[in-house]
């Protein structure tokens, strides 16, 4: 006993009464309750005492509670209530007193399953019909539309299923796929259903919302049975579902074989075709059922026909998986949708065979114009390739690319397939493609090694004069092309030679063989290139070591007049650098542009390669190149990475000589310090400047070369230069946030307020770039903390999405008043900037004025990005009805903002925010119902304002229509139900165009509301309502005219429907008939509502976590 209560989740819980109800301990329920434990006392799960005793089948316990008065439909959070425990259990005995003592035999749990389904699933048929005889519903249906019919078929329960069928339950019952009673038996195999169901008129033919019959059901589940047994009903066993499979298509895509003759012998047609004109056949073949294949070519299943991308099931059969596959996965059908098998043994030769018998195009082309022979090249399938061989014809034997079954046997590999083929037929061996490609040439480009010795072996010869590939490779070479070396290499405009292409992929032995056979060594290909060039690219060491013993000329030069020592120093290959020199090669050659091998490693900065060749005795000429004359040879040694003049002349050749960067600022932009000595010691202008305008000493300041920038200035550079846009060297030092440049200018000679084209100020380009520490320094250094730029910003402006900044600005003085051009102030822009929050503190405590307004009448709070800059304005007085030029209040913005929320409205709101004092303008009603939160809507209503809409100019543009083009239908409602209208809503609309906007749904509802004459006492409210007009001041031009206060408030939209919760808004009921009203809202009210009721009642609203309005239900 106290193992037990240390486990059970009652006794946890202390509740004995519960733990002895659970247990059948009577006596000890009776004396708990008489010791005054209340008896619908819940656990955790909202179980009571009665709940566990008629869940564990104790009679007399849930007697003696229920005669205490236990309440008998209590529910657990699972929507159990005793009733339904006690028929999940078929526990009968309680289920009797439960009844008597007024159980619901029709309550629901949370799937909406009643007492009886309980009942019915879990096979408990006396205590069904016991639940029958009381009066429960037999066709009720749970949450997936199930009735417990469907549900006792599903679960095998014969004995619920003919009680069922003898109390007249609905044998036709669909759930919400459409699945009806025998269609679910079909599916779970249950037979014994299946012929209770059938015998009792359940409909054979009927079809899901796929549909699908039970006959298409069983036929994929192979259940020959259930076959047999709805096939004697005589179904339609040609029936096609949405994509148009039959029965057997399904038999034969699963491989059921016995199912599949079961139809073929009910007279199933074995060739009608589905909507992606596959039939049972093609189906038979993409998944590997042979045995069907065989069964329905016995019935005469016609071969010829043409399928899906163009294939014939003798395509389909010599595909591999991975085809099969991918064809299965674009069909959108059911039977792919489920699991399936793509069997694909080692051949499926006996399937080509029977296919060829039975009549089949061995040369029926696809889409691609590929054979069936192709296909089964690619496959690899050797003994349906051989069954091919004998009937094709070769005159058609290729596809769309031109490749033949051959191409594809040396791009697939197929080795074995590929012998075949030569052996039937020796004369395809020279055949190209559409790229002129001999199977041979595809061999070497996709490195089938074994497929090129067979094509050589039977007698193919290189083709030494070739076209080059898109892969750039013409006649790629191998181990064995010693054997098809045949013609020399002839020039030609688009040739590449045997040799070039042999070194590229670095094939020393067909190099050899090719030497041996007589290639030109130092032929070259179409850019000029030798092997030897290719080499040295490569970083080829042996091979370049076979050429130069072989006897390559090391001086040659290609088009551009680069060596093979070029390219070995531009790329920085040490070791071949240093063979070739001491192979003879030039080191003083020239190429076409007058440049050394030294100058290009001194360009790609190839140190290395710098040091072998100057050791080697290699000098910089620069003179005899004349676009560089006025620039001193040893000032490069070493370092040619600041000579960006002549990279630019590499790298854009149609520059003029005259544009030339300056040496001497791309030697300070690299940070080369000897460099720039070299430069100044040769007399070079300090203050050259490049097609920018930038100055070496800007440079310097740019890149924070301080050392380098006061060598500049020692040397008298010039510190007032401005580049091609107005600035100096300084404000490039500002903006960049180089202090220490600025900290090494003299302050005599340092002007703080010198400004650019824009009127930027040194102070002024470091707080825009958030330079805090440049801002600091010149600070210090007594720069104007207000001056403007050209358009009136200030530094503090300018600096406000850096706290920093202003920090610093703040407390050197910085007038938080000034105003731009515009008029707006720091304020305003930080507002409309990123900042964050401290700088919003910081700006407020200077005492910034939050209701200051610019040119266009906006404040700070309109500006206002972000949640909690929001929120700071509002608790600092900003007045939220303060409206701009265009009579626009910052909680209208609020509301229409894409980055608004409810919660920022809401707190406009509290904070006095009131929207009948602010124009709405019809775009900007029209953003909020585009809104992603209704409940805006509702605060604009409820407070009485109306947007400025037009009433006869253009009547698609009133609220209500507008709701109606979005296709916001609960808005609409919610519109309506308000009186929320212009009086051109009361007239139907005449222009069809405009009509043609809106949704059925939305159709229907106008229909509907001018179907009938509206009441005079609503067009008269409408009309009063339309003639006030729209906001601000609308609240107040109502209470002033001489009307009720019910009238008023009706006007101002301040009654209880105003306050509905938008999420009852879509189950509105909107009466259009007034003869039903009438009949439904005894006594009539003053006023035609359109809603059935116009009672509203409180309630908890769980999504908006307060008190809520709905109409009574």
């Amino acid at each position: 006993m106290n193992r037990q209560a240390d486990t059970d989740p009652v006794c946890r819980q202390c509740m004995p009464l519960l733990y002895g109800a659970q247990h059948d301990h009577l006596e000890c329920v009776r004396v708990l309750v008489s010791a005054g434990a209340h008896v619908d006392v819940t656990d955790a799960n909202g179980s009571t005492a009665l709940l566990y005793a008629s869940r564990h089948g104790h009679p007399e316990c849930v007697q003696y509670l229920l005669e205490i008065g236990a309440a008998a439909n209590v529910k657990n959070k699972y929507g159990k209530t005793p009733l339904i425990r006690a028929c999940s259990r078929g526990n009968l005995d309680c289920v009797l007193p439960l009844i008597r003592h007024g159980a619901d035999v029709n309550a629901v749990d949370s799937r909406h399953e009643t007492p009886l389904m309980k009942a019915a699933k879990n096979g408990h048929a006396q205590v069904a019909n016991t639940l029958l005889d009381v009066g429960a519903d037999i066709n009720a249906r749970d949450n997936i539309g199930n009735t417990a019919i469907c549900l006792a078929a599903s679960c095998g329960r014969i004995g619920c299923v003919e009680k069922l069928v003898q109390r007249n339950a609905d044998v036709n019952a669909r759930n919400n796929e459409g699945n009806t009673p025998i269609m679910i038996a079909a599916l779970k195999e249950n037979v014994d259903c299946l012929h209770v169901l059938i015998k009792h008129g359940a409909s054979v033919n009927a079809t899901s919302l796929m549909g699908q019959t039970a006959l298409h059901i069983n036929s994929r589940k192979g259940n020959v049975i259930c076959t047999e047994l709805i096939l004697s009903s005589n179904p339609c066993v040609d029936a096609k579902d949405i994509k148009g499979s039959t029965p057997l298509m399904y038999a034969a895509s699963k491989g059921h074989n016995h199912c599949l003759n079961a139809l073929i012998l009910s007279g199933a047609d074995v060739n009608v075709q589905n909507a992606n004109q596959d039939s049972a056949l093609s189906l038979a073949v993409l998944n590997g059922r042979t045995e069907c294949v065989k069964r329905l070519l016995d019935a005469s299943a016609d071969v010829k026909q043409s399928h899906a991308n163009g294939n014939s099931v003798l395509h389909m059969t010599c595909m591999t998986s991975g085809m099969k596959l991918q064809l299965l996965k674009t069909y959108d059908f059911d039977m792919t949708s489920q699991t399936f098998t793509v069997h694909d043994g080692a051949d499926t030769a006996d399937v080509t065979q029977a296919l060829i018998t039975a009549g089949s195009n061995v040369n029926a082309r696809n889409k691609d114009e590929a054979t069936p022979i192709m296909l089964a090249v690619c496959s690899g399938k050797v003994e349906s390739t051989k069954l091919l061989l004998k009937h094709i014809c070769w005159n058609l034997l290729s596809d769309s690319k031109g490749n033949t079954a051959l191409h594809h046997a040396v791009i697939h590999g197929s080795t074995e397939c590929l012998k075949l083929i030569i052996n039937s037929c020796q004369s395809v061996i020279g055949t190209v493609n559409k790229k002129n490609e001999t199977p041979l040439m595809l061999a070497h480009l996709h490195n089938r090694e074994e497929c090129a010795r067979i094509i050589i072996e039977a007698g193919s010869v290189w083709n030494i004069r070739t076209i080059r590939s898109q892969h750039d490779v013409t006649s790629s070479t191998l181990s064995v092309c010693s054997e098809c070396v045949g013609d020399f290499e002839r020039p030609c405009d688009h040739y590449v030679p045997l040799l070039v292409t042999a070194t590229r992929k670095n094939h020393l032995y067909c190099m050899y063989v090719l030497l041996q056979a007589g290639s030109d060594i130092d032929q070259v290909d179409h850019d000029g290139m030798t092997s030897l060039m290719v080499a040295t690219s490569n970083d080829q060491f042996t091979a370049l070591k076979c050429l130069l013993v072989s006897g390559a000329n090391v001086n040659k030069q290609c088009q551009n007049g680069r060596t093979a020592l070029f390219m070995a120093a531009s790329r920085g290959h040490v070791r071949v650098t240093k063979y070739l020199i001491e192979n003879n090669a030039d080191i003083e050659l020239k190429n076409n542009d007058g440049y050394s091998p030294l100058f290009t490693a001194l360009v790609q900065n190839k140190s290395e390669c710098i040091e072998i060749l100057i050791n080697a005795g290699a000098k910089w000429d620069i003179e005899q190149n004349n676009k560089h004359p006025d620039i001193a040879d040893d000032s490069f040694t070493g370092c040619a990475n600041c000579i960006d003049a002549v990279v630019d002349t590499r790298r854009k050749r149609a520059r003029k000589s005259e544009e030339m960067n300056n040496p001497l600022t791309c030697a300070i932009r690299r940070g080369h310090s000897h460099c720039v000595y070299a430069l100044l010691l040769h007399g070079h202008d300090i203050n050259l400047p490049d097609p920018n305008g930038i100055t070496p000493l800007m440079m310097s300041m740019m890149k924070n070369r301080t050392f380098l920038a006061g060598k500049l200035l020692e040397n008298d550079a010039n510190l007032n230069a401005q580049c091609n846009k107005g600035k100096t060297a300084l404000m490039y030092a500002a903006a960049h946030g180089h202090s220490k440049c600025l900290a090494i200018m003299p302050r005599e000679t340092l002007q703080t307020e010198i400004i650019d084209r824009d009127g930027n100020t040194l102070l002024n380009l470091a707080a825009r770039n958030g330079r805090v520490a440049c801002v600091k320094l010149l600070l210090e250094l007594g720069a104007e903390v207000d001056s403007a730029d050209n358009e009136g910003a200030t530094p503090l402006m300018n600096g406000v999405e850096r706290k920093g900044c202003i920090r610093h600005l703040l407390a050197a003085g910085a007038d938080v008043s000034r105003t731009t051009l515009n008029g707006q102030t720091a304020l305003m822009k930080a507002a409309s900037s990123f900042c964050g929050i401290r700088t919003f503190d910081l700006l407020l405590k200077k005492n910034s004025d939050v209701n200051a307004r610019d040119h266009y009448g906006k404040t700070a709070l309109r500006y206002a990005l972000f949640k909690e800059t929001i929120v700071k304005l509002l608790h600092c007085k900003a007045d939220v009805n303060l409206p701009d030029n265009l009579g626009t209040t910052p909680l209208i913005y609020a509301a229409t903002e894409y980055y608004s929320n409810i919660r920022t409205v809401e707190d406009m709101r509290e904070h006095g925010g009131d929207p009948d004092q602010s124009v709405i303008s019809k775009s900007n009603f029209r953003s909020i119902l585009g809104g992603r939160d209704p409940k805006i809507i509702q605060i604009i209503v409820s407070s009485g304002a109306f947007p400025k809409c037009s009433d006869a100019e253009n009547k698609t543009e009133t609220p209500f229509m507008m709701a109606l083009q979005k296709d916001k239908i609960d808005v609409a409602k919610y519109l309506l139900i308000n009186n929320y209208l212009l009086t051109c809503d009361t007239i139907q609309w005449s222009n069809p165009v405009a009509r043609g906007h809106i949704s059925h749904k939305a159709k229907c509802l106008l229909d509907g509301l001018y179907s009938q004459p509206w009441p005079l006492s609503k067009l008269a409210l409408i009309s009063i309502s339309t003639a006030v007009g729209p906001s601000p001041g609308r609240r107040g031009r109502i209470r002033q005219l001489p009307l009720p206060p019910r009238i008023q408030r009706m006007l101002t939209f301040e009654e209880l429907t105003s306050q509905i919760c938008v999420t009852e808004w879509e189950n509105i009921d909107v009466c259009l008939d007034p003869v039903k009203y009438e009949a439904r809202c005894v006594p009539r009210p003053k006023l035609y509502f359109w809603p059935f009721l116009n009672k509203v009642d409180m309630f908890d609203c769980s999504k908006c976590q307060s008190k809520c309005y709905k109409f009574e239900q």
